[in-house]
């Protein structure tokens, strides 16, 4: 029998009071449409229709970033099967089912852009349910939101959060193109007045979660002012220059995607890079990364991180051994790290959850 392997999370935090935001020098987002957010067309949750299809979609998604992590060994102990079981599926069906689970198309300026709204199980409190913006990571097609995505959505939902996600311009039948952080974030912006839209919502207390990618167009939104309480971060991208010296690939990918790439290629990067510009962000950010992620270093986060330590803004970082850029062996915890990071900046009733003091160090909760 394969010996499940010791899996544990060391998580180093330096906190601070809030910082503001720097005058100047920020890109303005585009002024918001009247239409802005609105859903033009709604449907349930698509995803395959039975279970078996189900379960080859994730490991599809899953397996070539796990192997070529070099955690073979981890996913004979652990199958994919085990960390996305055959329940997510009936409870993606529950959910479309209930009207929980959408697929929506939304006005983003002229275009129509596809998204994703997902609603806790239940009646809201009478102060209405907080917010998460879901941003993904990929670009164009590649990564787009699926049933992995939507089963990990599911599970925030059912902790109280209205998910309203984007699959950016260009994507899933929508309009326009993907720019990677360049005019799309404008798609990000859109979700706002979305959430506003909403019933039993509270708009007010608004939260970012970006995965990888999501975390250059999260964190340019937040620069040009998007109204959050606090952010998270998985396998997140913070220094485009240093993904570039670190994974030469990406050279052509981004001269497909970024319209200024041969004119001002320094200064895309820069735009994009939010270690270059720590001064113009404006709330709390946890950081999650895995050990063997090989889409994009951990060495790269640290450098984050420990660029924020020289400013006023409170942040923190999670690493998790024996897991990659997904984090697929630690869904539950990392999931319950972001969900604990928003409840204590204020996401449900009552005083937030004091900070952990600088310096601590925890063990995940445990992976099942």
């Amino acid at each position: 029998m394969a010996r499940r392997p010791h899996l544990f999370a060391v998580a180093l935090c330096a906190c601070g009071p809030l910082a503001r935001p720097a005058p100047g020098g920020a890109p303005a987002p585009a002024p918001e449409s009247s239409t802005d957010g609105e859903i033009v067309e709604r449907a349930p949750c698509p995803f395959p229709g039975d279970v078996a299809a189900f379960t080859a979609e994730v490991e599809d998604y899953l397996t070539e970033d796990l192997t070529l992590a070099g955690l073979d060994a981890e996913l004979a102990a652990r199958p994919i099967v085990t960390l996305f079981p055959p329940s997510d599926h009936a409870r993606l069906v529950d959910a479309a089912g209930a009207g929980r689970c959408e697929r929506v198309v939304y006005r983003s300026g002229e275009l129509r852009v596809v998204g994703f709204v997902l609603r806790p199980p239940g009646p809201a409190p009478r102060d209405g349910h907080p917010v998460i913006l879901w941003l993904r990571g990929g670009n164009r097609e590649f990564g787009r939101i699926g049933p992995y995505h939507l089963a990990q959505m599911l599970d925030l939902a059912d902790a109280g959060f209205v998910i309203v996600a984007t699959q950016y311009r260009g994507v899933d039948g929508g309009d326009g193109a993907d720019e990677l952080a360049g005019r799309d974030v404008a798609d990000v912006h859109a979700l706002v007045p979305l959430a506003r839209g909403l019933p039993d919502v509270d708009a007010t207390r608004l939260f970012l979660l970006g995965n990888s990618r999501g975390a250059i167009s999260g964190l340019v939104a937040m620069r040009q002012g998007l109204p959050v309480r606090a952010a998270a971060f998985r396998g997140g991208v913070y220094d485009l220059e240093r993904a570039v010296r670190e994974r030469p690939d990406l050279e052509p990918v981004y001269g497909e995607l970024i319209p200024e790439w041969t004119s001002d290629r320094a200064g895309a990067l820069r735009r994009r890079s939010a270690i270059r510009w720590l001064g113009s962000l404006h709330a709390p950010i946890l950081l999650l990364h895995g050990r063997q992620d090989w889409r994009v270093s951990l060495d790269s986060a640290l450098a984050f991180h420990l660029a924020l330590d020289q400013t006023d803004l409170e942040h923190a970082l999670v690493i998790y051994e024996r897991d990659e850029h997904q984090l697929a062996f630690h869904r539950r915890a990392w999931l319950a790290e972001a969900t604990s990071w928003f409840r204590r900046h204020g996401a449900f009733a009552g005083a937030p959850t004091p900070p952990a003091p600088a310096g601590a160090t925890t063990p995940a909760p445990p992976t099942r």
